[in-house]
């Protein structure tokens, strides 16, 4: 999915389009980081080192409870550096997207001007606005016209393929042991997931939007719906495990 929103990116632009409107709007800037007239500077490439490397790859409580679990430190050795591979590609193309909405609208202003709040909140719906016009949002949407109701049903059929083959992937050739198997019940599983289906679409943000962005931006918001996922798991563990 990542891939074929960045080619679709990609093709709607054109690389010459995204060098020649970084170049003109943000000069040497918009290309070396560390220039100190630009918008970035050396700070932004520590914070990201510690927010997007530290944080993010290496003590994520994901990442530490996985290495915690595994059999010998080769195995955690192979588990960090296909887990760093994957943060970096997760990373680095969102990046890519950013530049493509920055680019888009600067040739499509009238769009900017339409979205609420002032130029500083407009930044933050730039790119999701940007990605709406390039992909109908939600998978649910894209398997329903991949299903048949919409015209362009090939690219649907690719992004469905290439996330089930993904995991398949993932799981039989790239994990240094297989996942372990849930001993839940088929039907707690699907209640489960709509359950969090409807908490990310309630609170605006999964867990690790919350956790891991919202925080690292020291949102109020997100500091609450951190709490609340972690008193909430803790209480729904201790009921399963202890009461039940």
């Amino acid at each position: 999915g990542l891939v074929l929103t960045s080619v679709l990116a990609w093709r709607l632009l054109g690389w010459n389009t995204l060098h020649e409107v970084v170049a003109e709007h943000m000069q040497i800037g918009g290309f070396d980081p560390t220039q100190k007239n630009g918008e970035f500077g050396v700070e932004y490439i520590i914070w990201q080192a510690i927010t997007a490397g530290l944080v993010s790859c290496a003590v994520w409580p994901t990442a530490v409870a996985r290495a915690l679990a595994m059999e010998s430190t080769q195995a955690v050795r192979k588990q960090y550096t296909w887990s760093s591979l994957s943060f970096a590609i997760r990373f680095i193309i969102p990046m890519f997207w950013g530049i493509c909405a920055f680019v888009y609208f600067k040739q499509h202003p009238e769009f900017f001007g339409e979205m609420p709040g002032d130029d500083a909140a407009k930044t933050m719906y730039a790119m999701p606005f940007f990605l709406s016009q390039l992909l109908p949002a939600g998978i649910i949407g894209i398997v329903g016209g991949a299903l048949g109701w919409a015209s362009d049903r090939s690219w649907r059929w690719i992004f469905i393929v290439g996330m089930l083959l993904g995991g398949a992937v993932y799981e039989y050739s790239l994990t240094p042991q297989p996942t372990p198997t849930s001993t839940f019940t088929p039907w707690a599983m699907i209640v489960g997931g709509f359950l969090v289906g409807f908490g990310t679409r309630l609170g605006n943000g999964c867990t690790s939007g919350h956790g891991v962005c919202g925080l690292g931006r020291l949102s109020v918001r997100s500091l609450v719906a951190v709490v609340t996922f972690l008193s909430t798991a803790m209480v729904t563990v201790f009921v399963t495990r202890h009461v039940l």
